[in-house]
């Protein structure tokens, strides 16, 4: 009687499961035709992504070199006043590690994207299918990085008005 139970469950969850797979492997049929009939268009619009990729990490990297030179000077002004500079400089050092990983990211994203608009997308919309999802993920890596960059700036930034906080009043002075 158990033995009959268990195998009608089993029956039940294969004939379950068929319908569900039978339906994945339509669905990645239909993605992959729809990528081979749009392949020209996808195409476009990729070149089109990378070149304001590359504009934006351009612009990025410039804005995290000036940061850095701007966080560097803060360091040194606050230890010319014998302030402890510790925090502000771990923060650095936290910050140069980030703009590090995004640089790191970013050219490991841009070799996939390189990758991928060298796959033929009409006559093998699998591989490209593949690699462009590979590609979005080290896009999120990238974009995770840069935020972790910019939060850490944002705390660098807490960090100096808690300090400014501290400081006597220069008004109360004169």
């Amino acid at each position: 009687m158990k033995l009959r139970r268990i195998t009608a469950l089993l029956l039940l969850a294969c004939l379950l499961a068929v319908p569900a797979a039978t339906y994945a492997q339509d669905a990645g049929a239909v993605r992959r035709q729809a990528i081979s009939e749009r392949c020209q268009s996808i195409r476009l619009l990729l070149d089109e992504l990378q070149r304001r990729d590359l504009v934006s990490r351009t612009n990025l990297g410039r804005e995290y070199e000036s940061s850095v030179r701007l966080f560097n000077a803060f360091n040194q002004r606050v230890r010319n006043n014998n302030i402890s500079a510790q925090p502000f400089e771990q923060l650095t050092t936290e910050f140069n590690d980030a703009t590090s990983q995004f640089r790191s990211a970013y050219v490991e994203y841009d070799d996939s994207m390189i990758k991928l608009q060298g796959i033929d997308c009409q006559a093998k919309p699998g591989d490209f299918e593949a690699q462009l999802t590979e590609t979005r993920n080290l896009r999120d890596i990238t974009e995770g990085a840069s935020t972790h960059a910019a939060a850490l700036a944002g705390q660098y930034r807490t960090q100096m008005t808690q300090l400014q906080s501290t400081l006597p009043d220069q008004a109360a002075k004169e």
